[in-house]
C-alpha cells in the first residue's frame, strides 16, 4: 500500500485510490464509509473522464488538431466539460471535450462554442486578440471541429446548446 497519510485527506486518498485502481484497507473503508464511497466515485469519474474523453479523442485538442504528449505520457489536452461540472454533475463522457489548455480556457469564458453541426461559433465581441494568422480563435470560426472516430462519443447537442445558452450565443 501507498503510504499517503501525511499528504492526503481520507477522502482523497479513496479517491486517489479509485483512480489509480489500488485496493484500500479494510480500516480505511470503515473509518467513514459514507465518505469513502463518494469519494471513490469522485476518482472513478476523474479516471472514466481521462480514460473515455482524452482517448476518444486520441489526446487531439478538438479545436486545434493539435497533440503533444510527453514521454510519461502527460497530455497537453483536457477533457473538458461542456454542461460545466460544478451545476450538472455531469461526467457523461458526451458531455466531455478534448481542449488543450488554451482553447479549454477560451471555451470555459464562452469565447467560443459550436453549434449543431460541430462547426465553431466565435464570441468576437467577447475579446480583442492579435497573433499570426490562421492560429487566432477568430480564425477558427465556421471550421469543424476534430471528433472521436465512434460518433458514440460525439458531444451531445443538448449539452452543447446548454453552453451556447449559458455564454450568450443565439442561433
Amino acid at each position: 500500500m501507498i503510504e499517503t497519510d501525511p499528504y492526503f485527506l481520507p477522502e482523497e486518498r479513496a479517491a486517489l485510490y479509485s483512480m489509480l485502481k489500488i485496493r484500500p484497507s479494510a480500516s480505511e473503508i470503515r473509518e467513514d464509509e459514507a465518505a469513502y464511497k463518494t469519494s471513490v466515485q469522485a476518482g472513478r469519474d476523474a479516471r472514466f473522464r481521462i480514460e473515455v474523453v482524452l482517448i476518444a479523442y486520441r489526446h487531439t485538442c478538438a479545436l486545434t488538431g493539435y497533440r503533444m504528449t510527453t514521454l510519461g505520457m502527460e497530455s497537453i489536452v483536457d477533457a473538458a466539460h461542456i454542461h460545466e461540472f460544478r451545476d450538472s454533475r455531469n461526467n457523461d463522457p458526451r458531455n466531455g471535450i478534448a481542449l488543450s489548455k488554451n482553447a479549454h480556457w477560451q471555451f470555459d469564458r464562452g469565447l467560443w462554442s459550436l453549434n449543431d453541426d460541430y462547426k465553431v461559433v466565435v464570441n468576437k465581441e467577447k475579446f480583442i486578440e492579435e497573433g499570426v494568422a490562421g492560429q487566432r480563435l477568430a480564425d477558427f470560426e465556421g471550421r469543424r471541429v476534430f471528433l472521436p472516430s465512434e460518433p458514440k462519443y460525439w458531444p451531445e447537442r443538448d449539452y452543447l446548446r446548454w453552453h451556447r445558452k449559458r455564454h450568450g450565443f443565439f442561433g
